[in-house]
């Protein structure tokens, strides 16, 4: 599998988790992959009026968690990865997992 190959199945992962991908640059070399730009993921919840609730919030981050999780995964899965730097405006990478960044 060529870069480009490599470079449309992110891509594709990346819409099929809701990602907007507008605001991401993606770039595939030697089968190293690079992912820059703001995280925004669309989460369907139901309707209400007022502000979330502090617990809501927290459920909603850590949704984005999962996804972030998951989308990372899911590009190791391509298989013929060598390597993957995500460098987003709004969450980072620590030895925990996925963490918001204070802006």
């Amino acid at each position: 599998m060529d870069d480009g190959q490599v470079l449309q199945q992110v891509r594709a992962i990346y819409v099929r988790n809701a990602v907007d991908t507008q605001f991401l640059q993606i770039d595939v070399t030697n089968k190293v992959v690079f992912v820059k730009g703001v995280f925004t993921v669309t989460i369907y919840k139901a309707k209400k009026s007022g502000p979330d609730s502090p617990a809501e919030v927290t459920k909603l981050k850590d949704e984005v968690r999962r996804t972030l999780r998951n989308i990372e995964q899911q590009i190791i899965d391509i298989g013929e990865i060598k390597s993957l730097n995500f460098d987003y405006d709004n969450w980072t990478r620590s030895p925990t997992g996925w963490v918001e960044k204070k802006v």
